[in-house]
């Protein structure tokens, strides 16, 4: 398992979620690898903020957890595209790199 795959089961494991320094403490990792790697993570949230000593705070990372019967849509580019308007979809098109 690598870093990230260990960092989000832990963080999903924990329902109050951690701190930085409790996920380089229970994952036995480098505290600068655990932070990129939480930052890189698109399902990954700062919850709220804690007091801590000889800082000022430090953030609680949480995870999302999708549902199991959430579906994926059928056309993730169509879905992007239609919800930017008309003026935009046009310049967009035209930026495109054609083959």
């Amino acid at each position: 398992m690598n870093c990230t795959q260990e960092i989000r089961a832990l963080l999903r494991a924990s329902s109050d979620g951690m701190t930085i320094e409790q996920i380089v403490w229970a994952v036995k990792r480098d505290k600068a690898n655990v932070k990129k790697n939480v930052r890189a993570m698109p399902d990954a949230y700062i919850d709220r903020w804690e007091a801590v000593p000889r800082r000022q705070y430090a953030a609680v990372w949480c995870v999302v957890v999708p549902p199991e019967d959430c579906p994926k849509p059928e056309n993730v580019d169509d879905m992007a595209i239609s919800s930017i308007s008309k003026p935009k979809r046009q310049r967009y098109a035209s930026a495109q790199v054609q083959p």
